[in-house]
């Protein structure tokens, strides 16, 4: 046991996992290790002889599980850029072994005996904020877990929880797998008409790789997906993939919609036992939104504001495609690619052209330098702390000020087949101080799916969802980075309310469509010019094209994701079950052609992650980032000195108060919920 390296974190630098020692099977005998010394921790809490208290019973709790949180976290991130068929199974046993000690923890009647018993006196003892929000999240932990139940529907849930556990999983490794599966190889490059070199060269890597040198693999990897759909010409190439993205985990031994209908049935099984109606009163309980009916509120009011922006939006690309070329009928597959025609003859500029003066390498460094003007913080490239692929950079991030180092930060911007194909950041640690009083930086990475160029002469280019992209996973980053007030590690960084989380992360996307900010790290990556004022113009004046689709569809996503959880319990039969996101759809495009669209098999945000019943959250933070960045505007300086100084307070007070009371402290306000409206352009012309 000595030997295993997830057992060793504390002999090295900032606790940082040794990755290139770290094994699948390391994992397993770490955690059952881990999970002994807790119980054993908790144990001592229980026989105490001294009366309950915050300090002997709620942070005895937080810190006795250290070892098993650490192995947990590396896992997590550790398993979704290297998802071979024994991290699978190792992720499997942990989930098996993680899930029976919580429940064992948080239905321990003796244990929560003593929680409550600080939770009655909470009025009564001088706590400061944390660690009254530590308390109150604490006793919600036993209450929402069962701890009040019987004994019967204690082992009942807890059944429950670990088929959920694996269904959850399963899902989201057919999502991946089919993704990585998908080949579809042309041999004439003329049907690649239109799209980008460098992603042309990367699909003749990708046939060569295949034993295929002389043919071009198309895949529905992000970057090849999202070029064949913007900018091929060949219509028919860009309906072959658009129906087999949307065919990904209907049949077979990948078929998704069994487990939603088994997921669905067993979220539902699982409140109702704790008391509950159904899930999305349980899920929303520990929103901001705390309720099923404001979150239908919310949502209809999006698509009230949306609807007719939508419908406009949509006519004109029917009437353009029709001009253009003929077209009868809009597809599916046609919109991406005739919206990007329409926005090149409109504004007069090849989006493929903006995209020369993004390479990585320009794009990344613009990153970092806007942290610096924002937020006084530097990075500096280490090797002093191991990574877990040679793709991957290690920064350190320190505070300009006083040269204290906040927290690493691992970036792996790069698709490989044995990586979850999206975009997310992940957190190892969280900034608080452990057991022994030590006190631990954060660690995170940031990872997108990039397709890494096929030579110097064809690098990685980024176009400005990539890049905005890349912002958003560093604001992510931030948050956690930027956290350095909290001790505990619950409480820390990203550890807020869901509908709160996309906020330090969606605000850092406004800088990139701001002309200093911008044009300051273009280079283009033949000549090394910075963008031209003239095109960035013409990007600026874009930057409204179209929104009503774009917010329209994501207001589709979210009520879709709601009608999932509230009108489906899992127990109607599969034909209903694979005709509901049809159903949904029809009230949204009554008269459109859907041509089998179905996105919910592998719409793993709400059915193997943390967004159930929560995809408003997105919308509900865009509304909040907005806002927000009407702060800076307002004053005429985008970085703003005491403006940036109240943003990073946001970011680094965590969970350890109540989300819109910081939102207060930040703005001086509540939000203006028009902020969102007015910045996309969906601002009713009458009404204005």
């Amino acid at each position: 046991m000595p030997q295993n390296p997830l057992l060793k974190l504390k002999d090295n630098l900032h606790y940082a996992p040794d990755f290139k020692t770290i094994e699948a099977e390391h994992f397993v005998p770490a955690l059952e290790y881990g999970i002994d010394i807790a119980k054993n921790n908790i144990h001592q809490i229980k026989i105490n002889t001294d009366e309950p208290s915050f300090d002997n019973t709620i942070e005895a709790l937080e810190k006795a599980d250290e070892i098993v949180s650490d192995v947990a976290s590396i896992l997590g991130t550790l398993y979704n850029v290297r998802m071979t068929e024994d991290m699978e199974e190792a992720k499997r046993h942990a989930q098996v072994m993680m899930n029976d000690f919580s429940q064992s923890v948080l239905t321990d009647h003796a244990l929560f005996l003593r929680v409550k018993t600080v939770y009655d006196q909470r009025d009564t003892l001088d706590l400061d904020e944390e660690k009254k929000i530590l308390l109150e999240e604490s006793y919600k932990g036993f209450v929402r877990n069962g701890a009040q139940v019987s004994d019967e529907d204690k082992e009942t849930l807890k059944s429950i929880k670990q088929e959920l556990i694996q269904k959850q999983t399963s899902f989201h490794q057919n999502v991946t797998k089919s993704i990585n599966e998908y080949k579809h190889f042309i041999t004439d490059e003329s049907e690649l008409e239109g799209m980008s070199a460098h992603i042309i060269a990367t699909t003749q890597q990708l046939a060569k790789a295949e034993g295929r040198a002389d043919d071009y693999c198309m895949t529905l990897q992000p970057g090849v997906y999202h070029d064949v759909m913007t900018y091929a010409h060949n219509r028919s190439l860009r309906e072959t993939l658009w129906r087999a993205q949307q065919k990904l985990c209907s049949e077979g031994d990948k078929n998704n919609f069994t487990l939603i209908k088994d997921i669905l049935k067993l979220r539902n099984q699982s409140v109702k036992l704790l008391g509950y109606e159904n899930f999305p009163q349980y899920q929303l309980e520990q929103r901001i939104l705390d309720t099923p009916d404001k979150v239908c509120d919310f949502l209809g009011v999006i698509r009230e504001r949306t609807r007719d922006h939508y419908v406009r939006d949509r006519q004109t690309l029917v009437d353009f495609a029709q001009q253009k070329d003929g077209l009868s009928e809009l597809k599916p597959w046609d919109i991406g690619y005739y919206k990007n025609l329409h926005k090149a003859e409109r504004y007069d500029y090849n989006p493929q052209e903006v995209q020369n003066y993004f390479p990585l390498s320009s794009v990344l460094t613009g990153f970092f330098e806007h942290c610096e003007r924002l937020f006084s913080i530097d990075f500096v490239q280490t090797n002093e702390v191991p990574s877990y692929h040679a793709d991957v950079e290690v920064y350190e991030v320190h505070d300009k000020q006083d040269g204290r180092l906040l927290g690493l930060m691992y970036v792996d911007l790069f698709y490989r087949e044995q990586k979850y194909a999206h975009a997310w950041m992940s957190k190892i640690y969280s900034h608080h101080y452990r057991a022994d009083g030590t006190r631990q930086i954060p660690l995170c990475t940031i990872n997108m799916s990039l397709v890494k160029g096929a030579d110097a002469a064809h690098p990685t280019l980024l176009n400005l969802n990539h890049v905005e992209t890349l912002f958003h996973e560093g604001g992510h980053a931030l948050h956690c980075l930027l956290s350095q007030t909290p001790h505990y590690s619950s409480l820390s960084g990203t550890n807020v309310k869901w509908d709160f989380v996309e906020l330090p992360s969606q605000i850092q996307e406004n800088w990139v469509m701001e002309e200093d900010v911008l044009t300051g790290f273009s280079k283009h990556f033949e000549t090394g010019d910075t963008l031209p004022k003239e095109l960035f113009d013409k990007i600026d004046a874009d930057s409204q094209h179209m929104q009503g689709l774009f917010y329209y569809r994501q207001n589709f996503l979210g009520t879709l994701d709601y009608r999932w959880h509230t009108e489906i319990s899992g127990e109607e039969d599969m034909d209903h079950i694979q005709a509901f996101e049809n159903e949904v759809a029809q009230t949204f495009y009554p008269d459109e052609d859907r041509e089998g669209a179905s996105m919910s098999q592998q719409f793993s945000h709400i059915f193997a992650g943390g967004y159930a019943c929560g995809y408003y959250s997105y919308a509900y933070c865009e509304m909040l980032d907005a806002d927000a960045f009407e702060a800076f505007k307002e004053t005429g300086d985008l970085y703003h000195p005491e403006t940036a100084t109240k943003l990073r307070e946001l970011m680094n007070l965590g969970g350890t108060r109540e989300p819109l009371d910081i939102y207060q402290d930040f703005r001086g306000r509540a939000p203006d919920t028009e902020a969102m409206f007015k910045r996309a352009g969906l601002i009713d012309k009458k009404a204005a």
